[in-house]
């Protein structure tokens, strides 16, 4: 009995043990995580420009982004003016969109930014493929948009775009 209850005692202080350290780990975990996430990154703010497609298009487009950490998010507001060209499916006018977007910075480059929103264009659902730098003072953005467009139409268009900070 005297044996029994010694190991009920030593599996009870064990269970303790790895509850503390669990805790432990925890508690000095979640300093480090909730720092690196309010860290903010050079994709803040609010950003202006234009964007460029075919034909000589060209429509204004507006970032609202919130960077933390390697988390880029926020809205893109494009403006009426862009015309992409769709090969063999036809040419189109983009009409004025406002889209909720997302995307990681690169681990290796935190001024290196891609994201892939859809937008519904005459009934298809397109991605953009959509990869930016911003330079080294955080003013302007560069950047390239892939269009991706079903294969039988042909060539993916690509726009090019260039904001600047507000």
């Amino acid at each position: 009995q005297g044996g029994n209850q010694m190991k009920r005692v030593v599996a009870g202080v064990l269970d303790v043990l790895a509850i503390l350290s669990m805790l432990a780990i925890g508690a000095t975990a979640v300093p480090t995580v909730a720092a690196a996430a309010e860290q903010v990154g050079p994709y803040e703010g609010n950003f202006r420009g234009f964007v460029y497609g075919d034909s000589g298009s060209r429509a204004p487009i507006n970032l609202e982004l919130n960077h933390r950490g390697s988390q880029v998010e926020g809205i893109v507001y494009l403006g009426e003016g862009l015309h992409v060209n769709g090969g063999w499916c036809g040419a189109v006018d983009i009409p004025a969109v406002a889209q909720g977007v997302e995307g990681q910075t690169s681990r290796w480059n935190p001024r290196q930014l891609g994201v892939n929103p859809s937008f519904s264009v005459g009934g298809f659902d397109l991605t953009v493929g959509f990869e930016s730098n911003i330079s080294r003072d955080g003013e302007t953005i560069t950047a390239e948009a892939k269009v991706d467009i079903p294969w039988f139409c042909g060539r993916d268009p690509l726009l090019k775009a260039t904001l600047h900070r507000e």
